[in-house]
């Protein structure tokens, strides 16, 4: 009975003593997409949802392999450099300027300035 049982996993091309199947390697195939979920602000949880895998095997993936672990910094580069700007805004304080000028039409219809409204802001770090 055993060597029946060994017989039809063996014409099914299933090997009775491996594991699960590398999951690393279909993973690493498919780093163009980690690289655009990455940048599209998805965590590390919904990038191993969006694979099939946990988030816990997606964790230990990234550190185990360079490309998954470089795709992600590259997809995330821009929304750091985005965040960083801003905190430097906030730190080091910035200026801002907002001009609203209204025309309206005299009586041969050419456009004539009405009003001109000048905001000047200046934003001051606190520390």
């Amino acid at each position: 009975m055993l060597i029946k049982f060994i017989l039809v996993l063996f014409q099914m091309s299933i090997n009775p003593f491996a594991g699960r199947p590398n999951t690393l390697s279909n993973v690493e195939a498919r780093v163009e997409e980690i690289r655009e979920w990455a940048s599209t602000r998805c965590t590390d949880f919904e990038i191993a949802a969006r694979l099939g895998v946990s988030a816990k095997t997606f964790q230990k993936q990234k550190k185990a392999s360079t490309i998954i672990f470089n795709a992600i910094s590259e997809g995330r580069r821009p929304i750091f450099e985005e965040a960083e700007g801003s905190l430097g805004k906030l730190v080091n304080g910035y200026d801002y300027t907002e001009t609203d000028t209204l025309y309206e039409t005299d009586t041969t219809g050419k456009p004539v300035l009405a009003s001109l409204c000048l905001m000047f802001l200046v934003v001051e770090a606190v520390l």
